[in-house]
């Protein structure tokens, strides 16, 4: 089991060239590429971007493991590339596969609710946008990780989920009929929206979980993406529902805000504590 963590958070501070190197030498075995607020990415030069990457990857001895697509795409756009922020989607698919990745997590478009002429239930209308999609993975061949999110109303201070339950994501996954799709299960996002992680987990079909974001929440409500064991998430009933599913894919911590909290200087001591919880959690998995 590799260990992995999101770029960006790093990325901020020093960029894509030194955060890779940075996330080696911690003792890292693997990187999640992040295309969202990263124009260079996903803008006319992704390709050479992304071969400059992957170059780097090899010379450094890391792997790309998960991508993670831009998620501007609104309700209502064009499942085409006439629609900048779904060619967005595309050429990151595109660039993930180039860098090595195995998967790569593109959200769920929110449906609005209480709108008049809007009738789509969140799975039809994702099935129709997924499906969309599944040509190009094939193409490129890569394997798409539907994320559990949430939407927040911040003046009534509660959480809608999207997919945010183990039968929602079973049931999209089986319309959808392709092992092109699998589930990137965001332990956070389970946590805030209503399902505590190990029983997400356990409602899960067996080899739909392909991927995790691994993250904390630290008051309970909002989407903090803090280091393990910073909270309320009890890791060791997470850890135990991953090794009784028999998961057998990474652990990938998608932390940024965590790393945020320091000054420059202390990245790289963030990024050892960061390895060092890991290690601990794929040994609970694995032993």
């Amino acid at each position: 089991m590799r260990l992995s963590v999101d770029i960006s958070g790093i990325r901020s501070f020093v960029g894509d060239i030194a955060a890779l190197d940075m996330i080696k030498a911690a003792g890292f075995d693997a990187v999640d590429y992040s295309f969202h607020e990263h124009d260079i990415a996903t803008g006319e030069n992704y390709l050479e971007n992304a071969k400059n990457i992957r170059e780097h990857l090899d010379k450094i001895g890391l792997v790309c493991n998960q991508a993670h697509a831009p998620f501007g795409l609104t309700y209502g756009k064009p499942f085409d590339e006439s629609n900048y922020q779904y060619l967005t989607i595309v050429r990151s698919i595109e660039a993930a596969a180039i860098m090595g990745a195995d998967n790569i997590i593109v959200h769920a478009i929110v449906v609005p609710e209480g709108i008049e002429n809007v009738t789509d239930t969140y799975e039809d209308y994702n099935y129709k946008f997924y499906k969309s999609l599944e040509p190009v993975a094939k193409k490129f061949g890569i394997k798409i990780a539907i994320e559990n999110l949430f939407t927040y109303n911040e003046i009534n201070h509660y959480h809608n989920g999207v997919f945010a339950k183990p039968f929602e994501m079973n049931s999209l996954l089986a319309r959808l009929d392709s092992p092109i799709f699998g589930t990137c299960l965001d332990i956070g996002h389970a946590f805030i929206s209503g399902t505590k992680p190990h029983l997400f987990i356990a409602g899960m079909k067996p080899g739909a979980l392909r991927a995790l974001h691994v993250q904390e929440c630290t008051d309970g409500i909002g989407d903090k993406h803090m280091l393990p064991y910073l909270g309320f998430i009890d890791w060791e009933s997470t850890a135990a529902a991953l090794k009784e599913y028999k998961y057998d894919g990474d652990i990938t911590f998608e932390i940024f805000k965590f790393f945020k909290c320091f000054p420059p200087e202390c990245l790289e001591a963030a990024l050892k504590l960061a390895v060092s919880v890991g290690r601990h959690l794929i040994k609970l998995i694995e032993e």
